[in-house]
């Protein structure tokens, strides 16, 4: 199990002292082989994929894509978003509006070599329920990218960190600290659910996702110190 630890040092200040503490810790402490409480499979089995819990990770263990939504956890506000990831064909989204659960408007971000070369990818996605999986729901990896924000990087298949500020109608995200993403969504929002999951088959090249955080808003972590924070995993 990875741990997360947060050194919040702000370059030439300090971070406020009674600073508002997360408001969702994932750390996927569940007994191996388990699922995490609150998450739940979109509905879309036709890559036949799953993820569990291993050495308190939630790991691409079986068959190909598979994805899932925090619909245990809705998200009321805006923050920072915060998780360690491993290897390729990773996706997150945040934003996923509830609606009548069949469609709808999310923010994702994934890493995959579509197109040939290995890339992170932001988009604004409009999405819909996969027509023939009567029991979808929230499926925010079928639709229409609106917006598209791409960066060349191969990460190759080691742990590594993401930050994602979703404030007001900003969005930045940052890879190993380093900011990548700049943009002002023009449809999704920064409240709903949360998803993540797996765009390829499972193997030596499976993602696996641990200490998922987020912050709401007003918390000290904000695109202008953040050059100045250092955090260490593990």
């Amino acid at each position: 199990m990875r741990t997360l630890l947060l050194v919040l040092v702000v370059a030439g200040c300090s971070v406020v002292a009674n600073a508002q503490p997360p408001d969702y810790w994932e750390d996927f402490t569940y007994p191996d082989g388990s699922f995490p409480v609150g998450w739940s499979c979109t509905g879309d089995t036709g890559g036949g994929g799953q993820f569990v819990v291993s050495s308190g990770e939630f790991v691409h263990v079986d068959g190909g894509y598979v994805y899932y939504v925090a619909d245990g956890w809705f998200l009321l506000e805006g923050g920072s978003f915060f998780f360690n990831v491993r290897g390729p064909y990773w996706e997150f989204a945040w934003g996923i509006l509830p609606g009548n659960q069949a469609s709808g408007w999310c923010m994702r971000l994934r890493y995959d070599d579509t197109g040939g070369a290995w890339g992170c990818t932001l988009t604004e996605t409009h999405w819909s329920t996969i027509p023939g999986f009567p029991g979808g729901r929230y499926m925010f990896h079928h639709g229409t990218d609106l917006t598209t924000n791409h960066y060349p990087v191969d990460l190759g298949t080691g742990w590594h960190a993401v930050r994602i500020g979703h404030l007001s109608r900003y969005v930045d995200v940052w890879l190993d600290w380093q900011l990548v993403f700049e943009t002002q969504p023009t449809y999704a929002r920064n409240w709903g659910f949360m998803g993540l999951g797996a765009s390829a088959g499972s193997g030596s090249m499976s993602p696996a996702f641990d200490d998922l955080v987020h912050w709401p808003e007003g918390d000290p972590v904000h695109a202008g110190s953040w050059g100045g924070i250092k955090a260490l995993f593990r």
